[in-house]
């Protein structure tokens, strides 16, 4: 088992697992071509990666090697290739946020959980995966490091924020790949990319420090890996309050077999007022009929929701005006236009505002709730729009700074904490990727990884 002339590009979990268990390639051999692969792939794409830990991931695989080679890895995990979003603390990394206000130092002292779960596991860490400036936003660039850009069309978008993640998961080089999403953080870029991406339950995966709306979840090309990713993640960490994690240990990974047959299925190609761009509503309606031939029972139903756009604004401005408020006025300067707006505009929200915004959340999930006792899954496109022309942060017609406004499809689940699955359903005329949704009831993820292997196997992304 030799790798092909593009090396170890797009390899699963699965078969570099057999790779090491035969002998026929070593956890060594993986790395080297990681480390590698991590700079052409950032001079193919614009900053994919902002730092890469190229001795670190070498030393980790050595360990790995001798563990498979005395027949005791540590799982399914041991020796595979892992990116981290430069937004969670790896010790002794140079942690940045992206941004030029920040100077790493020596780096963090301790590992974020989800980075401590993949040691645990003997995952090699092979670096910093870009995001926009404190992950401000849906798409990737910063003055820091630059310009993300999509890999199927150079002059546009990765998505954001996790843009560097989903790029490293397009290109093939890293089956694990780390992200977080607040307002479909990873599930834009994963539609606009191409790739599988999920965020669980809210609390699933455990972070540290802790957002009131970040749900920690994977990037990947297979929903097989990223469900033996979550399969790891979601181990607990105390030092995070809001974690629950699931009891069995292969909470995820044993979803992926299920029948979906009887499944009840509502399609929503609108939301609160949201319309999809044409291409991309008959790409995720073709993938609703590949539901339906699987056995599935197809409703178009829409959930009927208070508007979450004002309720975004609230929640998701005054974590950064905090940020930025304890900047001094130089540090201020350098951050980025748009930030800086929106920060600026949480300083308008009253004590009545926020109280407003605490109960519409409140009705919103109570209405997803009824909702999901009618149905078991709803599916809907992941971003209105194809991946955006480089420069814009949100279509047109849309305020640059406002991304609540385009984000509907996504940010209303980030409200709600459910669980919510991107899954590849075919190209554009362009050919530009495009996104179905896959969200489920609180706690019911197994069924959404369930939806997204069974329409997987159907070759729903088939062009």
């Amino acid at each position: 088992m030799k790798p092909a002339a593009d090396g170890f590009a797009g390899w699963s979990i699965a078969r570099l697992n057999e790779g090491y268990r035969s002998g026929a390639v070593s956890p060594v051999e993986v790395a080297r071509w990681a480390a590698a692969e991590a700079e052409a792939i950032n001079a193919r794409h614009g900053t994919v990666l902002t730092h890469v830990a190229a001795q670190e991931a070498l030393a980790a695989a050595r360990a790995s090697e001798a563990r498979w080679c005395a027949s005791r890895p540590l799982g399914p995990l041991d020796g595979v290739p892992a990116t981290i979003k430069n937004l969670f603390a790896v010790k002794g990394w140079p942690l940045d946020f992206c941004s030029l206000t920040v100077t790493p130092g020596a780096g963090p002292q301790d590992d974020a959980p989800p980075v401590a779960r993949l040691r645990e596991a003997g995952a090699v860490l092979l670096g910093y995966t870009a995001a926009p400036e404190f992950s401000w936003k849906l798409v990737t660039d910063s003055a820091r490091y630059g310009v993300t850009r999509n890999p199927h069309d150079a002059t546009r978008s990765a998505g954001g924020s996790s843009g560097g993640a989903a790029v490293a998961a397009a290109a093939g080089l890293a089956p694990l790949n780390v992200a977080s999403d607040a307002a479909g953080s990873i599930r834009i870029p994963a539609a606009f990319c191409g790739v599988f991406g999920m965020k669980p339950t809210f609390g699933t995966v455990a972070a540290y420090p802790a957002g009131p709306l970040t749900h920690v979840g994977p990037l990947a090309r297979r929903v097989a890996d990223a469900a033996r990713l979550l399969d790891v993640l979601g181990r607990p960490d105390r030092r995070d309050w809001y974690n629950t994690p699931f009891d069995r240990a292969d909470a995820f990974s044993h979803a992926l077999g299920r029948d979906i047959a009887g499944l009840r299925v509502a399609y929503a190609p609108s939301l609160c007022g949201l319309q999809a761009d044409p291409e991309v509503e008959r790409r995720v309606a073709a993938g609703v009929r590949h539901l339906e031939a699987l056995g599935a029972e197809i409703a178009e139903a829409e959930p009927d929701l208070p508007d979450p756009r004002r309720v975004g604004q609230v929640f998701f401005s005054g974590g950064y005006r905090a940020r930025l408020a304890a900047m001094d006025d130089a540090a201020r300067a350098q951050v980025d236009p748009g930030l800086r707006r929106l920060a600026e505009e949480a300083a308008r929200f009253t004590a009545d505002d926020i109280r407003q915004a605490h109960d519409t959340r409140y009705r919103l999930g109570a209405a997803l709730c009824a909702f999901f006792m009618r149905h078991d899954v709803l599916v809907t496109p992941t971003a209105a729009v194809p991946a955006l022309p480089l420069g814009r942060n949100a279509p047109a017609g849309h305020l640059e700074h406002d991304l609540t406004g385009w984000s509907v499809f996504t940010y209303t689940f980030n409200l709600a904490q459910n669980p919510a699955a991107s899954l590849p359903c075919g190209r554009t005329a362009a050919g530009l990727p495009v996104g179905m949704q896959i969200v489920g009831r609180k706690f019911d993820d197994a069924r959404v990884l369930a939806v997204a292997a069974a329409l997987e196997r159907a070759g729903v992304d088939a062009a």
